[in-house]
């Protein structure tokens, strides 16, 4: 046997157990085929041949996720022949595994692969081959970005025989471990992984002993141990995939039959033991091809039903699982009017995302089937959406076998397309963030106000398991915007944040971005002045007052004023209602005199009028014109000159010598009449 069993077994080892056990390995008869997804081993895709005439319709050429709510083809790596991704796990959104096999060409064996995206590209990582013969890997679990492993089966001889095998990722490369249990050393596969913990990890498949029987292997940190597992049938029971919520609650499913038609099958393990769970089933066979917990002892399973024979389509469907009793399932119609199979499932928060593919007609060209589903934890729900085809690469088959959810609204999907040769491996990303950013359409400049980030998928609906970091920007340079902020459960998905604040007016943006994905919101904001804006420099503006380049306040008086005057011109008590405009501007920052502080228009009017009313009138008018120079507010600011505040002292004693000249005239007169 150079390939690996093909689909048709079951019939065969039903009706040829005895006869397999005793003239050959009982893999070596199983029905040679095209490769497959060995989880799903109750399947014969014959149409999954090399694409022969087949082209690539859609170019490989995105680089990095798209939140845009469309699935997105990414280019990956290839061997020279037939190369597939059986399954995926995630650790980070920029830290995914996939694994699978590859060959060089239609007739060669089998060799392991694995390919690992670091946020911007896949990459094929070498990994080891047990033997020379041929080798897959069809399950990954990811416990951290040092910390992965992978199993499968390869066969060991030229007879045929087949064995489980395990290998490690460290962090820098991929290793065999220390061997898995085979209970029969001719015919014993692994299809599955979970890890809980580094010492905590459990692997599910099949052996063969006069029949085929559910397989629990065990990993404990240092060895590899088998636990016993429920085999409701006699002759076929099959475990596929496996996953924990725990390490007292572990969920196992796949199917098991006494012959055609085959029945759904779901373990639970508690801790202790492994116990088989009722299960309901469609109408012909059924088959569990994947699960995943949604909470303690809960769990979700997808696969089909209604499989009879290869001319009947199969139809999607689902399980809701419960460990202690009361399980259901339901159809999940796809879109074509051929098969329509679901071959993985999982699940981040509310987010559920299960995978596979359909036909448009029967028999026709397999092409990638997504159904999403919404889980709501405080009421226990899982709510189904409607089936959409994904990206479909290839005119002829394109096929998703696995699915990692990375969170609510974003999983990668890995399977495998027809080239125009052999066939490649496919992966595609999806991402169906966005945000709503609820704020004023009108706000003051340095008024504080609050908006509110609710996170959308595609059909506006709000995800309530939202748990992602944003970060706000703003067209204002000058905003105060809020600090990054992580979404908890609380929030379900929505929060609002105060204490925005814009300081330039128009019309500004204030915009929300997730630190993960390239998925934003944002809104507009008419922001005006309320009363009094800030200029660039921190200048009030828009008083109606003018200002002067260095802030300084601009005339508020009548250019010219003239201070009021008595009925004869004569400055006398009304010089104080001159004082008033006087204070008034500067208190509003009119300059200081050089020499100090401006003098006071109340202290001057005493001595001027003392002055006015003495002198002569044309000196009058002088210090009456120098008085008023000095008092006016004049929108300069200038000084009078400062010989002005000579004049009433000379003119006070120019007039007291002019006195005492004529006493001592006088005197001398009177002094010639006496006798």
């Amino acid at each position: 046997m150079t390939r690996k069993w093909g689909g048709m077994r079951k019939l065969v080892v039903a009706l040829c157990a005895v006869v397999t056990a005793s003239l050959a390995s009982p893999v070596g008869v199983l029905a040679a085929g095209p490769t497959h997804n060995p989880r799903s081993p109750g399947q014969m895709i014959g149409t999954f041949v090399p694409g022969g005439a087949s082209t690539l319709s859609q170019p490989r050429t995105a680089t990095g996720i798209t939140c845009d709510g469309v699935l997105h083809t990414h280019a990956t790596p290839n061997g020279v022949g037939n190369n597939y991704l059986f399954a995926t796990a995630s650790i980070s959104a920029n830290d995914i595994w996939a694994v699978g096999a590859s060959n060089s060409s239609n007739t060669t064996n089998d060799r392991t692969l694995a390919e690992h995206w670091n946020g911007s590209a896949w990459t094929i990582v070498s990994t080891p081959n047990p033997s020379s013969f041929f080798g897959d890997l069809t399950g990954v679990a990811a416990i951290s970005t040092n910390d992965v492993w992978a199993v499968g089966f390869y066969q060991t001889d030229s007879f045929g025989d087949v064995n489980t095998f395990a290998e490690h990722w460290n962090g820098t490369s991929w290793s065999l471990t220390t061997s898995t249990v085979n209970p029969n050393p001719f015919a014993s596969l692994l299809f599955a992984v979970t890890a809980v913990a580094t010492n905590d990890v459990w692997a599910v498949g099949i052996y063969y002993s006069a029949g085929w029987f559910t397989l629990t292997e065990h990993w404990n940190g240092s060895v590899w141990s088998q636990f016993a597992s429920p085999s409701p049938s006699s002759s076929d029971n099959e475990l596929f995939a496996v996953s924990a919520f725990n390490t007292n609650d572990v969920w196992a499913v796949g199917e098991t039959s006494s012959g055609l038609p085959l029945q759904s099958l779901a373990l639970h393990y508690d801790g202790v033991n492994w116990t088989q769970v009722a299960t309901g089933n469609l109408t012909g066979g059924n088959l569990i091809a994947d699960v995943k917990p949604l909470e303690a002892n809960h769990a979700v399973g997808v696969g089909y039903g209604n499989f009879v024979s290869l001319s009947v389509p199969r139809e999607g469907e689902s399980w809701d699982l419960l460990a202690g009793g009361g399980t259901t399932n339901t159809a999940q119609p796809g879109p074509g009017l051929g098969d329509n199979v679901l071959e993985g499932v999982s699940i981040s928060g509310s987010g559920v995302f299960a995978v596979g593919y359909s036909q448009a007609v029967v028999n026709g060209f397999f092409q990638t089937m997504v159904r999403p589903a919404t889980w709501i934890s405080s009421t226990h729900t899982l709510t189904w959406g409607s089936a959409s085809a994904g990206a479909n690469p290839s005119t002829a088959n394109n096929v998703l076998y696995a699915v990692a959810a990375i969170s609510p609204f974003a999983y990668w999907a890995v399977g495998f397309d027809s080239g125009s040769v052999y066939n490649q491996t496919l992966a595609e990303s999806y991402c169906g963030l966005h945000f709503n950013l609820a704020a004023p359409a009108s706000a003051f400049a340095g008024g504080a106000y609050s908006v509110t980030v609710t996170a959308k998928d595609p059909d506006g609906a709000t995800i309530p398991g939202y748990q992602g970091t944003v970060h706000f920007t703003s067209g204002d340079p000058s905003a105060t915007l809020p600090g990054d902020y992580t979404f908890v459960p609380g929030d379900s998905g929505a929060h609002t944040f105060s204490g925005v604040v814009l300081r330039s007016t128009g019309n500004q943006t204030i915009s929300a971005a997730d630190t993960t994905y390239p998925a934003s919101g944002s809104a507009s904001v008419a922001v005006s002045c309320n009363g009094a804006c800030q200029s660039a420099a921190g200048t009030p503006v828009a008083r109606g007052v003018n200002q002067s380049p260095a802030g300084t306040p601009g005339p508020r008086l009548p250019s010219s004023p003239r201070a009021p005057r008595s009925r004869d011109g004569v400055l006398g008590a009304n010089v104080d209602a001159a004082a008033a405009p006087v204070a008034a501007s500067s208190a509003a920052g009119v300059p200081k005199a050089a020499s100090g502080a401006a003098p006071s228009a109340r202290l001057m009017a005493p001595s001027v009028g003392t002055v006015a009313s003495t002198a002569p009138t044309t000196e009058r008018s002088r210090l009456e014109s120098a008085l008023f120079a000095r008092i006016e507010p004049q929108s300069t600011q200038q000084q009078p000159p400062w010989y002005l505040l000579l004049l009433v002292p000379m003119l006070t004693v120019s007039m007291t010598l002019a006195r005492r000249r004529r006493l001592k005239f006088k005197e001398k007169s009177n002094a010639r009449l006496r006798p």
